[in-house]
């Protein structure tokens, strides 16, 4: 019974490590393929295993005939606490440093945050270029824009107002429209998730496309031909 207790206590104080992780990031997804993820999330289980055999050791037998929930308990709490406390603190050129192995969880974390917006950016663009290939970013700003919008709950004021600003700087900008349509993408995702961001496209269809035929160039010639009468309009 005692390594269905280990089992269980490591599985508790992981689940604090994947919770923290999850609380930072929220793609779960990219959490389980990323090796610091899993290291960190494996040092949070095996320092739960460590508190549970010391309050064994230090209240009874080792062994064991039974789950002891209490123990398993206390050991994911108390394993939280102190991977994530410090000994003391001493002052080094006026700043404070924590002296622990809080100070090292916290030196994970920051390796996991480096690692994640590498693999997430990347992820994304991959992500983004797929969704937008071969849309056109003058069809598509207004049109693919209100559609995903209209479908978010609560979308205020201030994200609208911020969302419209970026459109607005891409749209002036001097790059091809295979990057300006990725940015639109990019731009929109980061108030509404991909999957409703790839069901617009999808349902825009032709609409939105590139006109089949016409080089890339020209299309492009056509883009900032369009904006420089929508900008003539408004003023």
């Amino acid at each position: 019974m005692l390594w269905y207790n280990i089992l269980f206590v490591f599985a508790f104080g992981s689940i604090f490590g994947l919770a923290e992780l999850i609380n930072r990031h929220s793609n779960i997804k990219l959490i389980f393929t990323l090796f610091l993820g899993w290291l960190y999330i494996g040092i949070n289980g095996i320092v739960s295993i460590i508190a549970f055999l010391l309050i064994k050791y230090f209240k009874g037998p080792i062994a064991s005939t039974e789950i002891e929930i209490t123990y398993i308990i206390v050991a994911g709490f108390g394993a939280m606490m102190i991977l994530r406390s410090s000994i003391y603190s001493i002052k080094i050129k006026d700043k404070q440093v924590d002296i622990g192995l809080g100070q090292i969880l916290q030196t994970f974390l920051n390796a996991i945050e480096k690692s994640f917006g590498t693999n997430s950016g990347e992820l994304q663009m991959t992500e983004i270029e797929e969704i937008m290939r071969n849309v056109d970013f003058v069809k598509a700003k207004d049109s693919l824009t209100m559609l995903c919008v209209s479908y978010r709950d609560n979308f205020s004021q201030e994200d609208s107002e911020s969302l419209n600003q970026s459109i607005e700087s891409i749209a002036n900008t001097s790059i091809p429209n295979k990057v300006k349509a990725m940015q639109l993408g990019k731009s929109i995702s980061k108030f509404l998730s991909t999957k409703l961001l790839k069901k617009a496209v999808n349902i825009l269809g032709n609409d939105i496309r590139i006109t089949p035929g016409i080089s890339s160039d020209t299309q492009e010639d056509i883009n900032n031909f369009l904006n420089s009468i929508q900008k003539s309009l408004r003023q």
